[in-house]
């Protein structure tokens, strides 16, 4: 899974402040083994409703899984969360960003923003419709800032208690700590709040460093045939 902060074209590319990139952006790193791109955060309006349509035409045209920005309400009602299904696991995958550089959303389109009793409820959603974890992405906190802020402590915290597993951050540029979540002998959940950049053409050690984490994900049944779920061995 990575966070798209560009919108995709296959013509009249720009970079910073108004991001659009070739398609192909897109395609090599699928090719590399990134099966699901998040699309909301602070560039997703950059090329207006265009933008928002053409990227998600070539997400799809390249059969890449993805989530955060839809072409109307009724994607958004149909496709949010996403959802990942792997054996007996049912993940439910949702994502939000903090704003849209001042861009407003064009009409009838659909950007998921960070909204707690949004948020709330969509987690909720998914538990009842039966999802095993639920993993949220999140474009948050201050840019180039080594050590994530109360805004974004408060926002992990809000969103563990009503039951993400796991939350990922995006949007600094650079790397930030990871937080686990342990009950008793367990790992239950896992914060990291920024990966930091994974490509880009920014310049500097700190922005030129990212991270990617593989976490692993165990569910357990008692005797009572209760069941329940920890995240083993997260590493980064």
């Amino acid at each position: 899974i990575g966070n798209l902060e560009t919108t995709l074209s296959n013509k009249n590319f720009s970079g910073y402040p108004q991001l659009c990139a070739p398609w192909h952006l897109a395609r090599d790193p699928k090719r590399s083994g990134i099966d699901i791109l998040t699309t909301n955060n602070n560039h997703s309006c950059d090329k207006g409703a265009n933008g928002i349509r053409n990227t998600i035409y070539y997400l799809d045209s390249l059969n890449i899984r993805h989530t955060g920005t839809f072409t109307d309400s009724n994607a958004w009602k149909a496709q949010h969360p996403l959802y990942i299904r792997q054996g007996q696991f049912k993940i439910a995958l949702l994502s939000y960003t903090y704003g849209t550089n001042g861009i407003p959303v064009p009409p009838g389109q659909v950007v998921s923003m960070i909204d707690t009793f949004h948020m709330a409820r969509e987690i909720e959603k998914a538990r009842l419709d039966t999802a095993t974890n639920i993993i949220v992405c999140m474009h948050w906190g201050i840019e180039y800032e080594t050590r994530p802020n109360m805004e974004q402590k408060r926002l992990a915290s809000f969103l563990h208690r009503c039951g993400a597993d796991i939350v990922i951050g995006s949007h600094p540029h650079v790397v930030q700590p990871l937080e686990y979540h342990i009950e008793g002998k367990d790992t239950t959940g896992l914060t990291v709040y920024s990966l930091g950049n994974f490509i880009s053409g920014q310049i500097g050690v700190e922005k030129l460093t990212g991270l990617m984490m593989e976490v692993t994900i165990k569910k357990h049944v008692d005797e009572q045939g209760n069941s329940s779920v920890s995240v083993i061995n997260p590493k980064a």
